[in-house]
């Protein structure tokens, strides 16, 4: 991949990783209402699937109109990693303002809320995981601050769209047919 190529797959997954980033934005803050209305929390998870529609259709509309149709593998998983990644840090922008400005304690006292619940310890003495491990993971959490908070999901949408861009790339790459006759 030249130089020039790089340059017009990195400016159309800006683009890209705007509008996944954009509807992950507004997934966020449907999850952070989850606390309070259950269905906030399906429309969060509906969301966040639509985001691969969207990313999907994008990625579609990148081999159709700027590569005539034809896009090798690498080139979809690079575009995947560049997109999620503009995605990522749109997310994380967002939610560093959030923890930062906004929430004041508020999802980390929820979510602690819920791991204190008795059938939420029972369910992790099922799994395997003591008393103890829990109280220290909660002991851990609490003392999370916005930044730290920021970073975890940072890492984890860079890694989930790592992971997501293999079989994005798979399915949308297509090579150059030779020999055809019409």
């Amino acid at each position: 991949m030249n130089r020039e190529n790089l340059m017009q797959l990195s400016a159309y997954a800006r683009v890209d990783g705007g509008w996944v980033g954009g509807v992950w934005i507004i997934s966020f803050f449907l999850f952070i209402g989850a606390f309070k209305s259950a269905l906030l929390g399906n429309l969060s998870f509906l969301l966040g699937l639509v985001s691969l529609y969207v990313y999907g259709r994008r990625l579609r509309a990148f081999r159709n109109n700027a590569l005539d149709g034809e896009m090798s593998m690498l080139r979809a998983y690079t575009h995947g990693l560049f997109t999620f990644f503009y995605a990522a840090v749109l997310m994380a922008g967002a939610q560093f303002l959030y923890f930062q400005f906004f929430d004041h304690g508020y999802v980390m006292s929820a979510y602690m809320a819920t791991l204190q619940k008795p059938e939420f310890k029972d369910l992790m003495t099922l799994n395997g995981i003591s008393a103890k491990d829990l109280d220290m993971a909660i002991t851990g959490l609490q003392a999370m601050r916005p930044i730290d908070i920021t970073l975890q999901f940072l890492f984890s949408n860079l890694l989930l769209g790592a992971v997501l861009s293999l079989p994005f790339a798979a399915i949308m790459s297509r090579r150059k047919r030779v020999g055809t006759r019409r």
